[in-house]
């Protein structure tokens, strides 16, 4: 995150009565990312924004807001505030329809008219068009998103001009798109102009509007029907919760044949997926925000949150202000004390309360390992480094078609001053066509980085495996080998008879996984191990939720995300059994490591 900055040195386009001293301060001015004025080019820009270009007006220099704004100037982009405006002032057409609000007119807040609306709307490229072709906001539960949402929907499919527009709105079930849909149909249909001119469809989830042959329809992110779509304008409901990227991609790429088309996501923080929508929006968002990615001047990102030094005060009034623009609003800093004061003595509500109160994303509820502490045992070793030491592997073979699984187990011994290990992973190489569908093209990704491998057609080929892992024998002592016998054992079979290794299943019950998982916790946390720092292995680690049996024995259990059956992704932990069975093989060596050293040479 970044430290808030102070608004930009300019005339404000407001008067201070119309907004509250909090905004007028710049408290959430971060949430836009890095401070214009520390581009080198910012003074250049604010005379171009003075005095105008040949065909385009002048603009005030108060919206150039971050590093991409400077960037889009000099492209050619400029502000067009009265378009701005004019999209702001359109929701005021809509009413209220629940609560002690309702019959009265929807009007935007500051931050929400200031910050993201008129800047969505009223900037422009060279060509007039939207400068902006994908906008993300990421916001805590309760500053007014779904009423807002529905606003924007309206002006899309009413006030944009659009013809033959084809406007959707897309959640993660079909149950929060009616949610969506419902507050468009309340809001409109309780508008005195709006509702003359629109035909509302309730039992298709669809809204009409016959002048330009346009339309609104609400749809479920598993919806297979996204294909052939020429959509306009694409409101997404909650990304973190989306099961994989295929219906956004689908609707990305749709409009294309438009001429100002707009992706427009507003989200909650959730839980950490590096496979997911979610996180690949935000990480996006990240990027163009802290000026990493800041040339990607069609983005626009909105994100509210803490830094990783004010996490441990997410609890305080401070803390509630800084991530929720809404406050004082839609609520009050004293209601969201009382929520904290009931988590407090409920710690498994705490990782839901940071993400849907402070926007913060967590690891799974009940994580077995913190990620924090994972990371701080990230090693700076090579194979090269390891070379001839005594080592117990672990392998954790797939059923067919998914990710194969073999860690190298590393005991401290001369050479070696920490536990630390070594990953292989494979998958079968026609397989990754539809694992990057699933896991938002991460296999690719790890593939081309080396940290995963592919073996030969459609199923995983053993003997492919096997041929590694006799390589890895040419370089590192290898003393026994633990396996998963659920699938492994014509392989281990083959590497015991034909290749001479020391092989033996390891169970994968808690009783024989309690020691391992506990005493690989007792490690990380005394910082005795080091991990090549794989993000295949980290994935599986982030993913592993701790069980334990009626002994009170603790064993690993996979996290899950999205639907049932045929819909519902499973995360992997192939890795984390690999690891556990690795070390829990080096546990069960009679010899010990520094006489098997021995023994070896």
């Amino acid at each position: 995150m970044i430290d808030a900055p102070l608004m930009p040195p300019h005339d404000a386009p407001f008067k201070a009565k119309d907004v509250r001293d909090l905004y007028r301060k710049g408290t959430w001015a971060y949430a836009l990312g890095k401070p214009a004025w520390t581009h080198p080019k910012y003074k250049q820009v604010v005379e171009i924004a003075k005095r105008g270009r040949k065909g385009q007006p002048s603009f005030n220099p108060w919206w150039l807001r971050n590093w991409g704004d400077v960037e889009a100037t000099l492209a050619g982009c400029w502000m067009d505030e009265p378009a701005g405006r004019n999209v702001a002032n359109f929701y005021s057409l809509l009413r209220h329809f629940e609560g002690e609000l309702a019959g009265q007119p929807f009007m935007l807040s500051d931050w929400q008219s200031f910050d993201i609306t008129i800047p969505v709307f009223g900037w422009k490229r060279p060509n007039a068009t939207r400068r902006f072709r994908q906008a993300y906001v990421e916001i805590p539960k309760k500053q007014g998103k779904t009423t807002w949402a529905a606003g924007t929907q309206a002006y899309m499919l009413v006030g944009d001009g659009e013809e033959g527009a084809e406007n959707y709105t897309a959640a993660t079930d079909r149950e929060q798109s009616g949610v969506m849909y419902r507050a468009f149909y309340e809001m409109a249909r309780s508008s005195p102009s709006l509702s003359k001119i629109l035909e509302f469809v309730p039992s298709r989830y669809r809204i009409v509007y016959h002048p330009t042959a346009s339309f609104y329809r609400s749809m479920s992110s598993k919806s297979s029907s996204a294909h052939g779509l020429k959509p306009y304008f694409i409101g997404l409901d909650e990304t973190h919760v989306f099961p994989n990227p295929e219906l956004y991609d689908a609707l990305l790429y749709g409009g294309r044949a438009r001429r100002q088309p707009l992706v427009m996501s507003f989200t909650t923080a959730g839980v950490y997926d590096p496979t997911s929508l979610g996180w690949r929006l935000h990480e996006q968002a990240e990027r163009v925000r802290n000026g990493e990615a800041y040339t990607d001047w069609s983005f626009f990102a909105y994100v509210c949150g803490l830094t990783k030094d004010e996490e441990p005060e997410w609890h305080t009034p401070a803390m509630c202000v800084k991530t929720n623009p809404s406050v004082g609003i839609t609520f009050q800093v004293e209601d969201d004390q009382e929520v904290i004061k009931r988590i407090e003595s409920d710690p498994a509500e705490e990782s839901n309360s940071k993400r849907l109160l402070r926007n913060i994303w967590t690891a799974q509820m009940h994580a077995w390992m913190p990620m924090g502490e994972w990371d701080a045992c990230a090693g700076e070793y090579t194979e090269d480094d390891l070379a001839d030491l005594v080592c117990y592997g672990g392998l954790d073979l797939s059923q067919s078609q998914d990710i194969t699984a073999f860690v190298l187990w590393f005991p401290p011994q001369a050479g070696c001053e920490k536990h630390q290990m070594l990953c292989r992973f494979w998958v079968p190489e026609e397989q990754v066509a539809k694992f990057d569908v699933e896991y938002s093209g991460m296999y690719s990704v790890w593939i081309k980085q080396g940290h995963l491998r592919t073996t030969p057609g459609r199923n995983i080929d053993q003997e492919y495996i096997r041929a590694e892992i006799n390589a890895l024998r040419e370089k590192h002592a290898i003393r026994t080998i633990g396996y998963d016998k659920a699938f492994a054992g014509k392989l281990a079979t083959d590497l015991e008879t034909t290749d001479g290794f020391d092989v033996g299943p390891f169970q994968q019950g808690a009783g024989a996984m309690n020691e391992p998982v506990t005493g690989i916790m007792r490690l990380v946390l005394d910082r005795a191990l080091e991990h090549p720092n794989n993000p295949v292995l980290n994935w599986h680690i982030s993913n592993c939720q701790a069980a334990k049996d009626g002994g009170g024995r603790t064993y690993l259990v996979k996290n899950s995300k999205g639907g049932r059956g045929k819909a519902q992704v499973h995360f992997k932990i192939d890795g984390v059994h690999a690891m556990c069975m690795g070390y829990g093989t080096s546990l069960l060596d009679p010899v010990g490591v520094f006489d098997a050293a021995e023994l070896i040479r």
